[in-house]
């Protein structure tokens, strides 16, 4: 703890061990085998992919690409984050194709995720469950979500918070993951932490201000962009305001319309 910042510090990230390069490739393998056995089941049960928000997620960058506008139509995946769909974008116009590029570029996000995972936490069962055994975790990053790249991103925070002042990759890595914002907003909510309770010394208000500034430059210039196109922030917020109320007509108000159900909840 320091005089100049009140909170505690993290711990700097441990030594890997001499496995790791092993290790590495079973978490991405099996990140990647139980995946592929998810899209075979779905497959078997005759969905074929994209389907229902990876559909949308995908109609979301080629509208990206295609019209280079985030004035879109609910059609087209407007209620989606365009945090996946941009980087999915601008890799499909190099490809020509959207739909495995989706499945690829979220698939690489996921393994990232994984191998971070690993990084702070060197232990293979401990990669191995996080990669391959959370069900909820294996679900959202099967297909196209905005969850892989989220966590891929909120993992490289969690990197960069571990590593000290004198680091020279320690702030890029800062401003890489405040992408993480754009993937979700409720990033915010894990971000935040990690620059309080971040590596770094003399631990001043100071540097957790400049910190700040560095992981939000990324996201500020996209939500700008999309502020200018679209005339808000958040242009999901009025699909969501149409779900509420049709939650609201439907089962008596039953969703949540208040506390954490805003864009990105």
């Amino acid at each position: 703890m320091s005089r100049f910042w009140p909170l505690p510090s993290l711990p700097p990230l441990p030594p890997l061990p001499p496995t790791w390069r092993r290790d590495a490739v079973l978490i991405a393998v099996g990140f990647v085998a139980i995946r592929l056995a998810v899209l075979a089941v779905f497959l078997a049960r005759g969905r074929h992919f994209p389907f229902i928000d990876a559909d949308g997620y995908i109609r979301h960058a080629a509208w990206l690409a295609t019209h280079g506008t985030f004035a879109m139509p609910d059609t087209e995946g407007a209620r989606y984050f365009s945090g996946m769909p941009l980087l999915v974008a601008g890799l499909g116009k190099l490809t020509g194709e959207f739909v495995w590029t989706g499945l690829v570029t979220n698939a690489a996000a996921g393994i990232g995720a994984a191998l971070l995972f690993y990084r702070n936490f060197p232990r293979l069962h401990w990669g191995l469950w996080h990669a391959a055994l959370l069900p909820a975790w294996v679900s959202m990053t099967a297909t196209f979500h905005s969850e892989a790249g989220l966590w891929c991103f909120c993992l490289v925070g969690l990197t960069a918070a571990r590593l000290s002042l004198k680091t020279p990759s320690r702030r890029p890595l800062l401003a890489v993951a405040g992408y993480a914002l754009a993937c979700r907003p409720t990033a915010l909510f894990i971000l935040a932490p990690l620059l309080a309770f971040s590596l770094s010394s003399p631990r001043s208000w100071r540097t957790i201000v400049f910190d700040g500034v560095v992981m939000a430059l990324l996201p500020l210039v996209l939500y700008i962009l999309i502020r200018l196109d679209t005339g808000t922030f958040f242009p999901q917020s009025s699909w969501q305001a149409r779900e509420f109320a049709w939650w609201a007509a439907h089962y008596g108000g039953a969703f949540p319309t208040g506390v954490f159900a805003w864009p990105g909840e």
